[in-house]
C-alpha cells in the first residue's frame, strides 16, 4: 500500500492483480487509457507477463489500483509512464469506474503531488481522447495548458482512430492554481 487516505487505497498493481485487470481492458474506457494493451496482451496470461514486466526494477512505468476505503472495491487505475529524469517530466494517465466522487479526487491530489515531489517533475503531461468532453472540459477548468491536437492518435478498432488532446501541468504553477486549492480543501491528503 503507497497511501491509505479517508476515501481511497491505493497500491501499485502487481501480477495478482492480472484478473481484476484483464476484466477493466473489456470497458470501452480503457482503450484511451491504454490503448496498446488490447493488441499486445489480448489474453489474462498476457496480461500477467505485462505486469510481470512491468514490477521489474528499474521500473519504466508506475502503475497503480485504487479502491474505495471501506469497502475495498476497486474503482480505477493510475499510471506515472516516459518518466524522464533529465527533462523532470512524465505522461500521467487514468481510468476510472464511477465519475466525480471524492475518492477520485483523492486518488488524483495524491498522485499528482506525489508524482511531483516524488520523481522531481518540473511538468506532468496528461491525454485525454478529444471526444471526452467532460474531461476535455475538467482539464481546462482545473487550468492546465492545452498544448496540440495529435491527430488519429490513438487506435480504437481496425477501421478506427481517435485523436488525442495533449495538456501539460507545470509544478511551479500548481499552488498558484485555485482549483488545486480547492482540491485540497476537498480532500486533503492523510499523512
Amino acid at each position: 500500500m503507497i497511501y491509505s487516505g479517508r476515501y481511497v487505497e491505493i497500491s501499485l498493481l502487481t501480477p495478482h492483480d492480472a484478473e481484476l485487470y484483464f476484466e477493466w481492458m473489456k470497458w470501452p474506457g480503457f482503450t484511451a487509457y491504454k490503448p496498446y494493451l488490447r493488441e499486445t496482451a489480448p489474453h489474462l496470461p498476457d496480461v500477467m507477463v505485462h505486469l510481470s514486466q512491468q514490477a521489474k526494477e528499474p521500473r519504466v512505468e508506475y502503475e497503480v489500483l485504487v479502491r474505495r476505503v471501506g469497502d475495498h472495491q476497486p474503482i480505477g487505475l493510475m499510471a506515472l509512464s516516459a518518466v524522464d529524469p533529465i527533462n523532470q517530466k512524465a505522461e500521467f494517465s487514468a481510468v476510472f469506474s464511477q465519475r466525480h466522487s471524492r475518492s477520485i479526487w483523492e486518488a488524483l491530489h495524491f498522485s499528482i503531488s506525489r508524482s511531483f515531489s516524488e520523481f522531481n517533475l518540473y511538468k506532468m503531461v496528461f491525454h485525454v481522447v478529444a471526444d471526452n468532453h467532460a474531461v476535455v472540459r475538467l482539464l481546462r477548468h482545473l487550468g492546465l495548458h492545452e498544448e496540440g491536437r495529435l491527430q488519429r492518435e490513438i487506435l480504437v478498432d481496425q477501421s478506427s482512430r481517435k485523436d488525442l488532446l495533449r495538456f501539460a501541468l507545470f509544478r511551479d504553477e500548481l499552488d498558484t492554481l485555485p482549483a488545486w486549492k480547492r482540491l485540497g480543501e476537498i480532500v486533503p491528503l492523510v499523512q
